[in-house]
């Protein structure tokens, strides 16, 4: 046998190695019947369903169905002895072995390493898969347990078919079932014992965890690791230095026998994956990744779905690692009370990944960190722009790559999808224009997600500076306001003012005056020149009758916008913003919160919050105080309404005649917003009528839309 298994060498794939243990394992079931054969006991199937008796001929001819190797046609011949089994044992052992020193995988030996497991085990292992997958050894199990009501597998039969006869036989199964790593670490489950009407445990089923199953079938075991791009390398990024010689330092102490966790916390796209991945390939490990789903009622408990997850992890002799572990933070609380209580592997480390830091709390014997993963700098964001834009996509002369990069403050990941989406955009459209700017933006919304929407309006900026009509004044301070957001990073961070002037790095705006003077046109070309996303907040989606509801739907607000980077508008602010009053009641007291809530969570944003009103006077003052930049729009003398008329215009209405828009900037002291109205309505009254645009149909509009908005001025 020793000379046979040296000719034969280690297994060449994992079929070889499967069929040396189903064969293994219909020699026991052999032995097994063999000696309840000689004891006289042989069951006798009471229904007929099967032939009365089974005899050893019938697992001769599953064996046979099973041998092709040259190394089975050397079997001795059966007769039940335990020397045949032993024999069988070692070259298994042997195979395996040689077929590991040559680099080939084999799922049964690795699940046997990486859990620990003697022979036996693996053994019960192999028999449960048979019964699953090939259901023609099931009446064999029945006949082995006595009992062709009594589906297999059970402790019964693990018994009869593993253990001698014997006391010391027994409790070795019995281990194995009980405290054994078979089910301490989730490769065999028990199934529902109410199935079968006995209670005696000896009789509950139990089968494979169903993805343990699928890692010994499927043809390519293992996790693949693929090797990072070059430009995509994390692991010797400059900016990363101080979090990669702290993680390297903790992963590089000597294993021990208590668990680590590591928490990095950050958006997925800032590549904190990829940054471990490629950490643990320079040390010659792998990671395993898996995402956490959204909470749900049907949802596994949490013991359940670590203990799989780690058996996988310790099956592809991986790290594991959790990521969007936000989606169920209240859930990983108690995590580290569930890792004390299972068994250390070789990779005794568990690393998380999510948006906010997790409550976890550590215990002896399970060590907590938790790090923040920064944001590459602007600079380096520019470079990755540069470096994800396809070569055959040159980008229009508008766009500037400094401007997104500070903009959107985008991990290497997002970068990477953004250009992405944004080059999928402009080939579908052509090449012929090139990349545009507005491809990137929407690259970015895409990025970004659409989270902010059941709350709020995403407003889509049309125009441009030279399409609003405000005093010199009122453009210079809107000029000045973008100028700010634009070299935020420049003033605050390369020269330190933020230390010790200007800790905040939000900006925050008051547009006032009448309506229809253009606030909140210039909130939207203001986020246009900025290449910000603008969400008009529906005040009517927030406010909210029950106590605490305004507040929590603000804050949902607040994080959304963060995590995008947008630009909050919130119209007639004075709803939301009002001056706070003397508590004379449950309902003073609770709608000064939702004021105070505001003006310290506007004050924590770090992005740019917009408010609009009519009625200044009515914000509260200590509001006023700490808005950045307080700007007015005031009603348009004839001057700019002439202005307005011609910008507004649209050239392509047929018309008669030269309009008079001098006469009608004279006589009608409207402000812009009844303007566009007044031209609107026109154009409908011309379609209706089938006329061509006149002065007459004109001003006949303009009447009507000045009546309406009660200032009709007409020249005598």
């Amino acid at each position: 046998m020793d000379e046979q298994i040296a000719k034969s060498g280690g297994y060449a794939s994992p079929e070889d190695e499967f069929q040396d243990w189903i064969t293994l394992t219909l020699l026991h079931i052999h032995r097994c019947l063999a000696e309840l054969q000689e004891r006289g006991v042989l069951p006798v199937d009471p229904d007929g369903w099967h032939s009365d008796r089974i005899d050893l001929a019938e697992v001769e001819g599953h064996l046979a169905a099973f041998r092709h190797e040259p190394l089975s046609d050397q079997v001795p011949a059966l007769d039940g002895t335990r020397q045949t089994i032993a024999a069988w044992k070692l070259a298994i052992q042997t195979r395996s072995r040689l077929a590991r020193e040559a680099g080939q995988v084999l799922p049964l030996h690795q699940l046997q390493l990486s859990c620990g497991l003697e022979q036996d085990e693996v053994l019960l292992v192999v028999a449960t898969l048979l019964d699953e997958v090939f259901g023609h050894v099931d009446r064999l199990f029945r006949f082995i347990q006595d009992d062709f009501n009594l589906e297999p597998m059970t402790p019964f039969l693990a018994q009869r078919l593993l253990a001698p006869a014997t006391t010391a036989g027994l409790a070795r199964c019995r281990r194995w079932l009980q405290d054994g790593p078979l089910f301490r670490l989730g490769v065999l489950r028990w199934r529902d014992p109410a199935r079968h009407p006995r209670e005696n445990p000896l009789y509950h089923r139990f089968g494979l965890e169903p993805q343990v199953r699928e890692f010994l079938l499927r043809p390519h075991p293992g996790h693949e690791v693929q090797a990072p791009r070059e430009q995509r390398s994390l692991a010797s990024a400059e900016w990363l230095g101080p979090i990669q010689r702290q993680v390297k330092a903790w992963m590089s102490e000597p294993a021990s026998s208590s668990w680590k966790i590591l928490q990095l916390v950050g958006r997925s796209g800032r590549g904190a994956e990829l940054f471990l991945r490629e950490l643990l390939t320079e040390q010659g490990r792998r990671l395993r990744g898996w995402t956490t789903p959204e909470a749900s009622s049907a949802d596994p408990p949490l013991a359940e779905l670590l203990r799989t997850e780690l058996l996988l992890a310790r099956l592809d002799g991986a790290v594991p690692c959790w990521s969007s572990c936000q989606r169920q933070s209240a859930r990983f609380a108690e995590l580290p009370q569930l890792l004390a209580g299972l068994p250390v592997g070789p990779n005794p480390l568990l690393l998380l990944l999510g948006d906010t830091p997790l409550p976890l709390k550590p215990l002896d014997d399970v060590e907590v960190v938790q790090l923040p993963m920064p944001l590459p700098p602007k600079r380096v964001r520019t470079m990755l722009w540069q470096a994800g834009l396809p070569a055959d996509l040159p980008p229009e002369p508008a766009i500037d790559l400094d401007l997104f990069a500070s903009a959107y403050e985008l991990g290497p990941e997002e970068i990477q999808e953004a250009a992405a989406f944004a080059a999928l955009r402009a080939r579908r459209r052509g090449t012929d224009q090139g990349l545009l700017q507005e491809d990137l933006r929407e690259g970015c919304r895409h990025v970004l997600g659409q989270g902010l929407t059941r709350l709020a309006t995403l407003v889509e900026p049309r125009h441009t500076l030279e399409d609003l009509v405000v005093p010199e004044h009122t453009l210079e301070r809107i000029e000045e306001l973008i100028a700010q957001v634009r070299h935020r990073d420049q003033v605050l961070d390369r020269w330190r003012v933020g230390q010790k002037l200007k800790p905040r790095r939000g900006v925050s705006a008051l547009f006032f005056g009448p309506p229809g003077t253009g606030k909140s046109l210039a909130a939207s070309i203001i986020a246009g020149q900025l290449g910000l996303l603008l969400y008009r907040i529906d005040l009517s989606r927030i406010v909210d009758k029950y106590i605490g509801e305004t507040e929590k739907h603000l804050e949902e607000i607040f994080g959304l916008a963060e995590e995008g980077h947008a630009v909050l508008l919130f119209d007639e602010a004075d709803a939301v913003f009002a001056k706070r009053t003397a508590v004379h009641g449950s309902v003073d007291r609770y709608s000064n919160m939702e004021v105070n809530y505001l003006l310290q969570r506007m004050e924590s944003y770090d992005g740019m919050v917009i408010l609009t009103t009519n009625l200044p006077d009515q914000l509260d003052p200590a509001f006023r105080r700490r808005i950045d930049f307080k700007i007015e729009f005031p009603f348009p003398d004839e001057q700019e309404r002439l202005d307005l008329w011609c910008v507004l215009w649209p050239p392509e209405v047929p018309r008669q005649e030269e309009l008079p828009f001098e006469e009608l900037a004279e006589d009608f002291e409207i402000a812009g917003g009844s303007i566009r109205n007044a031209i609107v309505r026109a154009c409908f009254l011309a379609a209706a009528t089938g006329r061509s645009m006149d002065g007459e149909l004109l001003r006949r509009a303009t009447e009507l839309e000045a009546e309406e908005s009660g200032r009709l001025i007409a020249r005598e």
